[in-house]
């Protein structure tokens, strides 16, 4: 970290808050981090002269740059088995202006959908990246989920990098890969940021009594009485760190370009750092991807009125059937986790 964060004995998270949830145990046939990936290809409707397959995933150009999408085999939560699902764009190289980048990336995750912009002052580079956790049995609603990520993440890929690119002083990020040199010049034919727009003209689906669900399915003893939760709001108040933080999620407000569905924001006391600017939240960014954090990675670390938070929009297009608010809080509280290991 560029800062030196606050000294506080670490507590932790009581017993009772984001308890597991129990999964089938099966064996697939497929991983389940294929599964996902396939998913995603599918998604994007790519055929083979759109996309290259390699190893654990596929690539394919989205405009003038080149989205790569793949999966890690990994440990979960209690040691069971899980794997990583991951995509990333690389938008812009050779940056003349990192502390400009990181103010850049700051302002602009702090509207973020369902990934980061992880500006990165040693390699001169800005990237746009979301990975997703998945387990035997959750292939359907992750996958749904991050698909839609992906999708998001190469829609306005094009539009950032040029925006970025002139702004930093750098270049885009636009490698020619062999697989794509015939079709050059020809344009991303996906919109999942305009099929996100018409789905957010309905009211959340969110404001199902997702919220209160998973209220039930996370909390229990005492400190449920503190949690806020029905169809437009959920607050919950997390022991950190000697001090408290709040995971929250509304219904209630719009996203400025995809319309109506969850936001959610996890809010670090002023105690967390000494220092919350945005090349700390760029430093955040940059180590939650490094590292093997059990949250998933949708959304991203900023730095606003002298805190940190993470913050991310799920539109409507996202919603995965009745538990998928569940699912989304109690990444955020193991995000809560990983932070409170990092700072404490």
């Amino acid at each position: 970290m560029t800062t030196q964060p606050a000294t506080h004995p670490h507590v932790g998270l009581p017993a009772g808050i984001g308890r597991s949830v129990e999964r089938p145990q099966t064996q697939p046939d497929v991983a389940p981090g294929a599964s996902v990936v396939r998913q995603a290809h599918d998604v994007l409707h790519l055929d083979a002269s759109w996309s290259l397959h390699q190893g654990r995933g596929f690539t394919w150009r989205v405009g003038g740059l080149v989205q790569r999408v793949w999966w890690e085999p990994g440990t979960g939560e209690h040691g069971q088995p899980a794997d990583r699902a991951v995509a990333e764009t690389a938008l812009v190289r050779d940056i003349t202006d990192d502390t400009l980048a990181a103010e850049l990336t700051n302002a602009l995750n702090g509207i973020a959908t369902m990934g980061a912009l992880v500006a990165d002052p040693v390699r001169h580079t800005i990237t746009a990246r979301t990975a997703a956790w998945v387990q035997a049995g959750t292939e359907e609603a992750v996958g749904h989920r991050f698909a839609v990520a992906v999708g998001l993440q190469a829609g306005e890929a094009t539009t950032l990098a040029q925006l970025l690119a002139h702004a930093t002083g750098g270049h885009l990020a636009n490698p020619l890969h062999p697989g794509f040199a015939a079709r050059v010049n020809t344009e991303s034919p996906f919109t999942m940021d305009r099929l996100a727009a018409i789905a957010g003209t309905d009211v959340s689906r969110w404001a199902d009594g997702s919220l209160a669900a998973a209220r039930r399915a996370l909390v229990d003893g005492p400190l449920a009485r503190l949690v806020v939760a029905d169809d437009r709001a959920f607050s919950l108040p997390v022991p950190f760190c000697g001090d408290t933080a709040y995971l929250q999620a509304i219904t209630h407000e719009a996203h400025p370009m995809l319309g109506n569905g969850l936001k959610v924001r996890l809010t670090l006391p002023p105690s967390a750092v000494e220092t919350a600017d945005a090349v700390t939240a760029a430093e955040l960014n940059r180590l939650e991807f490094a590292s093997i954090a059990r949250a998933d990675l949708q959304g991203a670390w900023v730095a606003a009125s002298g805190q940190l938070h993470h913050v991310a929009f799920h539109p409507n297009i996202a919603h995965a059937g009745p538990g998928s608010a569940t699912d989304i809080l109690r990444s955020g509280l193991e995000r809560a986790r990983w932070i409170a290991d990092v700072l404490g």
